[in-house]
């Protein structure tokens, strides 16, 4: 949001937003603050990734900087229950605690022991809202779970903004220096002694981001286009062997055209509210506000220059690989079932040793992961952190194909990273890194149970889907960048499209296209740009990694292992580089770094 632009301008704007209601914007507050991952953003990233609050891990035994073992019980997902928590209880309790610490009633001893409570119906909370999210992603046809989600739309919002007027109470209380030492951490609560900046507008604005995010899910889940007359769903059409070339092409554009619009909509919206929640909490862009929220260790500026690099080492790289006809011939896959998936992966796992064998082991004895095949299913494919069971859970939508080992890979490393920490996350960034060094890992591990055809297929695959990573994601990153960077007035479909075609051929996207509009419409099949924006950066800087542990790995398979175990043993004192660092890895964001991964994958190639 430009910074002059005053808040009449903005009221203005309202007439653009027909399908959902937004009353007047607060006056800002221009005060910045790092939001614990227990607000707004955790509405958004939970889907993904397990997000746990730094600012409560001291009453989960972390100590100097060490989560130490835990222990973790051994509970199928299949006997996890769902209960939907009691939110007016939960509000009166935290209430209860908040007036108690302002009054000042009660010892120090007291007090931290309400604050212990406090920590118990948290994670029982998040604990729900996951689980609710898992069932609603395995069926999205299923009413209740369809409710339940649209209850924690409302609910987390108003719980987010209690949490932080707990956090203020707590740091204007007198025994602010003891629960600093005894529960948060010290230093913890010094950007809550000036007051609290979630505001009742972005209570309200954080409610209607849930609310659209989740419509856009569900409706993209199942999209259907007119075919000859008839409403029809897309995939099973488009699964119909007997259907032509023309046909084929006729229904895609139909659809593009179909839903770019309806779904563009709702991110014009999404945009403009997202804006404003950035004023209300005092930012300066929403970019900037997203950058501090995911932990971030470098700036949007040297985003760009990052994508700079991209932009002069890769996208040369991959435009020869697609006039040397490397990219069609990938397009080749084997079909695979769910047991030909789990067998190569654990089989992989095993052969690694602990912990990752173990790893592996508990999660299929716990029955942690759905890579099961189903027309109900999210089209979408994460990890995420069952709390108060300390699980982590898989969720994948399979093709059927080759590509399905690779994506179950992936996601084991995510799995593996929030096992081994407890699902406490140092960054996307870092999380990233492990789920794509997996991937790498997995190939010199696949071999006793795949065709010597088969790995070379998987091989070239990886290494052409991370050039693509580099290029797809570096165009989606500076997209999201250029919308955000829009006037308010601006944020409009045909401007977003605009935007969306032009970096295409930025990026040498437009080579491939299948038709002169695809990339101006197609953007909206990103579910992250809805659910988590400014996520995607975190692919290319963490492909930048795992490339440096393919490498290695290639020499020594075992040292590959050996180096990602001390990667995701993530030290929580360091940032992203400098973990990077002391893993033995390079910084992305070095002079040269992206040109030495370019030269890694070409040696591969030629």
């Amino acid at each position: 949001m430009e910074p002059n632009e005053t808040r009449e301008e903005i009221l203005e704007m309202e007439e653009y937003i027909e399908t959902y209601e937004l009353s007047e914007p607060a006056t800002p507050v221009k005060r910045k603050k790092r939001l614990s991952a227990g607000g707004i953003v955790l509405i958004v990233l939970g889907v993904f990734l397990a997000v746990c609050v730094a600012l409560f891990l001291g009453a989960r035994a972390m100590v100097n900087g060490c989560l130490g073992d835990l222990g973790r019980e051994d509970i199928s997902f299949s006997e996890m229950e769902y209960v939907r928590p009691d939110e007016n209880a939960i509000i009166a309790k935290l209430d209860g605690i908040i007036d108690s610490i302002e009054s000042n009633t009660g010892t120090i001893s007291e007090q931290l022991d309400s604050l212990q409570n406090f920590n118990s119906d948290y994670y029982d909370i998040y604990t729900m809202y996951v689980l609710a999210l898992i069932k609603h992603s395995q069926d999205m046809t299923d009413e209740y779970f369809t409710e339940e989600v649209d209850f924690f739309g409302e609910f987390l919002p108003l719980y987010s903004q209690k949490t932080e007027e707990l956090f203020v109470a707590c740091a204007q209380s007198q025994y602010v220096d003891s629960f600093e030492e005894q529960y948060f951490g010290i230093g913890a609560l010094e950007d809550y002694k000036d007051g609290t900046t979630m505001t009742d507008k972005s209570v309200e604005l954080s409610q209607l981001t849930s609310e659209i995010v989740n419509e856009y899910l569900i409706e993209f889940a199942d999209p259907t286009v007119e075919f000859h007359g008839e409403e029809v769903s897309l995939y099973e059409l488009l699964a119909n062997t007997d259907i032509s070339y023309e046909d084929y092409y006729y229904a895609l554009e139909s659809y593009y055209s179909k839903y770019n619009e309806k779904f563009g909509e709702m991110y014009v919206t999404l945009v403009r509210s997202n804006m404003r929640i950035a004023q209300e909490m005092g930012y300066d862009s929403y970019e900037e506000y997203m950058y501090e929220t995911y932990y971030r260790d470098y700036t949007p500026e040297e985003a760009d220059e990052f994508l700079n690099d991209i932009k002069e080492y890769i996208v040369p790289l991959f435009k020869q690989l697609n006039a040397d006809g490397w990219y069609e011939s990938s397009y080749a896959s084997f079909t695979v079932t769910e047991e030909d998936v789990m067998n190569a992966v654990r089989t992989a796992a095993v052969e690694m040793g602990d912990p990752i064998s173990s790893v592996f082991d508990y999660m299929e004895r716990n029955g942690l992961y759905d890579i099961s095949m189903s027309d109900v299913k999210e089209q979408n494919s994460y990890t995420t952190y069952i709390y108060n069971y300390d699980a982590p859970f898989i969720f994948i939508n399979p093709s059927g194909t080759d590509s399905d080992i690779m994506t179950l890979a992936h996601e084991f490393g995510h799995f593996t990273e929030s096992y081994i920490n407890y699902g406490y996350e140092s960054g996307l960034d870092c999380d990233e890194s492990a789920s794509q060094a997996m991937e790498y890992l997995m190939l010199s591990y696949l071999d006793s149970t795949l065709t010597k055809a088969q790995m070379n297929q998987l091989y070239e695959k990886k290494l052409l889907d991370s050039v693509e990573v580099l290029i797809t994601q570096s165009y989606y990153s500076e997209f999201e960048s250029r919308v955000y960077s829009l006037n308010y007035a601006d944020v409009n479909l045909e401007n977003i499209n605009a935007i969306a075609g032009e970096l295409a051929q930025e990026y040498g996207l437009t080579i491939i296209e299948p038709w002169e509009n695809y990339y101006s419409q197609s953007w909206f099949e990103v579910p992250h740009l809805f659910q988590s924006p400014f996520y995607v950066i975190s692919y290319c800087t963490s492909c930048d990694a795992a490339l440096q542990i393919f490498d290695t790995a290639e020499e020594d398979p075992e040292k590959g292992v050996e180096v990602y175990l001390d990667l995701i043993d993530w030290d929580w004192n360091m940032t992203f580089v400098e973990n990077l660092q002391r893993a033995g890895l390079d910084s992305p964001f070095e002079d040269g770094s992206i040109q030495d991964r370019a030269n890694i994958i070409e040696e591969y190639f030629y």
